[in-house]
This record gives structure tokens, C-alpha cells and sequence, in this order.
């Protein structure tokens, strides 16, 4: 059967998810290099062209299949040309080009959906329009996002030091850095991330022979890459856990439209990659748990050494495997079942894991003297730096923490401390976690005609109701037998392995703002694999509890769609509003 060409590209895309994503980042990169600033040479007619023949085609195949006559077809075709060359038109009039960018990439999923066949192909075709508009969310942020916006420790292309440096240094002398990471600011860092982005800098410029700015730019698109696929890996987690229909769409949404992971997207550290290993490892072990094989546990001992290769604190899902692992011994050897085998595993996997992880700080320590877990302080003269005990932060909840959703620093005017630093680890990893660090009232104060706060407002405290669902989702998932079936062994285990991995990411998260009381030392940056993971059991427990009750099903999910679906309006009307700052 010959699919219409709506269904031939979306089920393409469902198919083949990880081939998609990187084949439309890669051929989107020599239209835009990842920027509006300037839009480049060509691109336009090129965009211009591709729609026209993608309509003309559409229009073609619509006239073969008798749902128009030839006249019909040729109005049609004629309508369109002028629809897509006066839109053309008035783009390049525009003053301000980024809106059309957001609204034309949500245009392209919603036309992609509707035309296809969404009676035969309903909960595929959903999936793919609420991560569709996702993706054009986070390509409309690094659109409009520099490398040098709302960036972490990035520093300036061209400087010695920082991120960018360190790229930069393997870029221009192909080897690390031959100085100690305390003399070099970041140099710390496992290399493979800084590695890549030289390679993606160097193809660029020798392969693509574009110019040093737009080389460097075009970072992002890895980044963009980076955050997909921990969409991507998500999406399988939660199929992994046979979530279907509104269990699966509900955390899709939030998960699609989190801020957190859209500004990943844009942010040209080691971040995003990191997490993308983590969420890779989690799924390698879930499938490894389910069918335990070599080759499943090699490939978690990649996901993991690779993680700890681009960001040392990727080894914080190791504990939790360790579990699972452990687990599956005691179980072996019960049941005296192959125990030299998963022995045989263990070691192959320790053989792969221990050198790729600990490569990096193992050099640091013998050619440096650097302690194997060395990561640099901060002065303690620094303004950010949270003068309290930490009895007191984490206990303290006063009501003026959450005057202002935004993430509070104390500032200096005219030689007085005004404000106050965000001390809370709780309050500041709910507000980084849907502004970030650099999103504030003030961002936006040059914007008129429209109350960016108001949006703000409703962000924050749908996301405060969001975590409160997922806390008591695996609360729920741990403790009621009732939910889950005693035989389903996979699925419990999966809930345990989900769950320790929550516990030691949240402690070490406090360990991190205890060892030191700082406030960027917060940032839920560091533990962003917690929202998928914290989604995925939230639509378990949708699905296991709250639709398993036919009193409750239909308020329930009213009332979670709603706030919902209000949470990701709101996310696009602040994310558009970025655009314009």
C-alpha cells in the first residue's frame, strides 16, 4: 500500500527517531548555523523552493487519488504559490523575523499531523505532534540564543580558559590541554564533550568553509541534537513501562515543554551531553534487566564511561544499576542459575566502564597532584556565597522566597548589598528549573504589550504541582501493592531502579550545596535527567491509579490536561518572549 506523503514523512520519523533528528539537524546546520543574526545568503529561497514542492507534490498526489479534478488541482497549486511567496515576501519585510520561525515550525508538525491518517495511526501520529511542536520550540530557542546567552561557565571564544577555551585549545593544538585544570578554569572536565564540539568546529570551517563566527555558532546544533535525544531515549523508557494513550501523552507534554531541556537545547557545555548518556544508561539497564545479555551490558558500560568521559557526576546512575545488578546476582544465585555468566558480564563490564570513566581524573591526579574527584571552589568572598548553616536552608520555607518566581542573587548598587541569595536547594531547583539562572524580571522590561511575569507566574507554580504528583507517584508506585501486579517483576523493578536513582541524584544534589554554599552550585542543571524520569513514573501511576478509578478517571484528567496544557502554552508564550530580549 502506497502511504500519502504526510503519513510516508511521519512514519518515517516514528520509525527511524534517531536517524530523523540528526539527519534534520545536520541538513538544517548550512541554512542558519544555528542563528537569525544574520540570516544567511540563500536560505530563504531554499526554505521557499522545498515548501513549494512539497505542496505542489502534495496537490499532485491528491489529484491522482480523484480527490480533486485537474482544474480544482490547478487553482490550487496556483492559490498556494501566491500563499507561500506573499508569506516569503512579507518574512523578509519583517522586523522582527524569529516569530515567523516559531509559528512556521509549529505550521510544518501541524500540517504534517493533520494530513496524515490519524484514525489508523492515532497514538503514533499524538507522540509525534507533541514532540513535533517540542522540537520546533527548542529549534526556535537556538534560533534566537547566542553562545553566549544564558550559558554556563562558556567564557568567549578566543580566551584561554573556560569551556569555549578548552574547546578551542583542542581545536588548535589536537591534544588536552598541557596545563593543570586549577590554572585553567574548566580544563577539569573529562574532555569528550570539548572533543567533539573542536571536531564539529573543524568540520565546519575546512568542510563547510564557513567563517570563524558562524562555525562556533553552529555549536548549537549539537546541542539541539543533545536535547532530542533525551527526548527520544525518554519516550522509549516510557514504552518501556507499556504507558499508552493519555499515561503516555500527559508526561509527554510537560516533558516536551520543559524548560529545562528547551534551554539545553541552546547551552554549549557539557550539560546536555552528559545527560543524554545518563538517560541512555538508564534505558540499557531497563533493557538489560529484561533481557540479560552481554551485549545489552556492554552497551551500559559505554553509556556510562562515555557519560563520565563528557561529565564526571554522570557516574551518579551507577549506584542505581548497581542495584539492579545486584539484584539479578542474589537472583542467580538462588536459583543457581548461570552464575559464572553474569560474573563473566560484570567483569566486561567493569573492563569497559572504569577506564573510559576514570581515564580523565586518573591523568589529573598522577601529572597533577589534583585529588581524583577534584573540582575547583569558588571564593569565599564571593557575593553569591550563602553565609547560613545548612540546617537552616534546607529547613527554611518563608513565604518571601516565593514573592518572585524567579531565582534571587544579592546584587551591589552604589557600594550596598541589595536583595538576597536563594539558599534553599528545593526553591532554587524549582525556579532553575523552568527560568534558569539568567531569566529574570528585568530580562524582560524593554517588552511591551505583553506581561511576561503573568506567564512566569503559572510556570512555576504548575511546576511546583508537578513535582508534588511525582512525589507522591513513586511514594505511591513503592508502597501501594495494589497498583502493580506481583508477577510483573519487570515493571517492579523498573519502579525500584527509577526511585534510586531519584534518592541518590537528590543527595547528591544536596551534598553538592553543602560542600559549597553557593548559589549557582544549585542549579537544577545538574540534575535535569530527573524530569524525564519523574515523568515516566507520574504516567505510571496516571495510568495504574488514578484512570484505573472510574469515579476519579474523568475529573482526573480534565483537570491534568488543563494544567497541563496551560504549563506548555505558557512555556511558548515565555520562550517566544525570550526571542525578544
Amino acid at each position: 500500500m502506497q502511504l500519502k506523503p504526510a503519513d510516508a514523512i511521519t512514519s518515517g520519523i516514528t520509525s527511524h527517531p534517531y536517524l530523523s533528528v540528526i539527519l534534520i539537524c545536520l541538513i538544517s546546520t548550512p541554512l542558519h548555523f544555528a542563528s537569525l543574526d544574520p540570516v544567511r545568503s540563500g536560505t530563504l529561497w531554499i526554505i521557499t523552493g522545498s515548501i513549494v514542492v512539497f505542496a505542489l507534490y502534495a496537490i499532485m498526489r491528491a489529484c491522482k487519488a480523484k480527490r480533486f479534478n485537474s482544474k480544482e488541482a490547478m487553482a490550487l497549486s496556483i492559490a498556494s504559490l501566491v500563499v507561500i511567496l506573499a508569506a516569503t515576501y512579507l518574512y523578509s519585510r519583517a522586523e522582527n523575523k524569529q516569530i515567523w520561525h516559531l509559528l512556521g515550525g509549529f505550521a510544518v508538525v501541524l500540517a504534517l499531523y493533520w494530513f496524515s491518517d490519524r484514525k489508523s495511526r492515532a497514538e503514533e501520529l499524538n507522540v509525534f505532534l507533541i514532540t513535533g511542536l517540542g522540537f520546533a520550540l527548542k529549534y526556535y530557542y537556538v534560533l534566537i540564543t547566542s553562545i553566549y546567552d544564558r550559558q554556563h561557565d562558556v567564557g568567549v571564544f578566543g580566551g584561554k580558559e573556560w569551556h569555549a577555551g578548552y574547546i578551542e585549545y583542542i581545536l588548535n593544538n589536537h591534544s588536552l590541554p598541557n596545563v593543570s585544570p586549577d590554572e585553567m578554569w574548566q580544563s577539569y572536565h573529562p574532555p569528550l564533550h570539548h572533543t567533539m564540539s573542536a571536531i564539529w568546529i573543524g568540520f565546519n570551517e575546512k568542510i563547510l568553509l564557513v567563517d570563524h563566527d558562524a562555525a562556533r555558532e553552529s555549536l548549537q546544533v549539537l546541542t539541539l541534537l543533545y536535547s532530542m535525544l533525551i527526548i527520544i531515549i525518554s519516550i522509549r523508557i516510557m514504552k518501556y513501562f507499556k504507558l499508552k494513550g493519555h499515561a503516555l501523552y500527559l508526561p509527554l507534554i510537560i516533558l516536551n515543554f520543559h524548560p529545562s531541556i528547551i534551554m539545553f537545547a541552546g547551552s554549549i557545555n557539557n550539560d546536555p551531553l552528559a545527560a543524554a548518556f545518563v538517560m541512555g544508561a538508564i534505558l540499557m539497564t531497563l533493557k538489560w534487566y529484561r533481557n540479560q545479555t552481554i551485549g545489552n551490558i556492554i552497551k551500559i558500560a559505554f553509556l556510562i564511561g562515555l557519560g563520565m568521559m563528557t561529565k564526571m557526576s554522570s557516574a551518579i546512575v551507577a549506584p542505581a544499576v548497581a542495584l539492579v545488578f545486584l539484584l539479578v546476582l542474589i537472583r542467580r544465585i538462588r536459583d543457581k542459575n548461570d552464575i559464572k555468566g553474569i560474573f563473566t558480564q560484570f567483569c566486561v563490564f567493569g573492563a569497559i566502564c572504569i577506564p573510559l570513566g576514570l581515564w580523565h581524573p586518573v591523568r589529573n591526579m598522577l601529572r597533577w597532584g589534583l585529588p581524583l574527584l577534584y573540582v575547583p571552589g569558588l571564593p569565599d568572598n564571593a557575593l553569591q556565597k550563602i553565609n547560613m548553616s545548612f540546617f537552616d536552608r534546607v529547613t527554611d520555607f518563608s513565604s518571601y522566597q516565593f514573592k518572585n518566581v524567579y531565582e534571587q542573587w544579592a546584587t551591589i548598587e552604589d557600594g550596598t548589598i541589595s536583595g538576597y541569595n536563594e539558599f534553599n536547594p528545593i526553591t532554587v531547583a524549582l525556579k532553575t528549573s523552568v527560568f534558569g539562572e539568567y531569566l529574570n524580571d528585568k530580562s524582560f522590561e524593554n517588552i511591551k504589550g505583553i506581561n511576561v511575569y503573568f506567564f512566569s507566574f503559572f510556570m512555576f507554580w504548575i511546576a511546583v504541582i508537578i513535582a508534588i504528583l511525582a512525589a507522591i507517584a513513586v511514594i505511591r508506585l513503592l508502597t501501594s501493592g495494589k497498583l502493580i501486579s506481583k508477577d510483573d517483576k519487570v515493571i517492579k523493578t523498573g519502579i525500584w531502579f527509577l526511585a534510586s536513582y531519584i534518592v541518590v541524584s537528590m543527595i547528591s544534589y544536596y551534598k553538592l550545596a553543602g560542600e559549597l554554599p553557593f548559589v549557582c552550585t544549585m542549579n537544577f542543571r545538574y540534575i535535569v535527567p530527573l524530569v524525564p524520569v519523574s515523568l515516566t513514573l507520574t504516567g505510571l501511576w496516571i495510568e495504574k491509579g488514578l484512570l484505573g478509578n472510574a469515579k476519579i478517571r474523568k475529573p482526573s484528567l480534565v483537570a491534568l490536561y488543563s494544567c497541563f496544557i496551560v504549563f506548555s502554552f505558557c512555556t511558548t508564550v515565555f520562550m517566544g518572549a525570550v526571542g525578544f530580549i
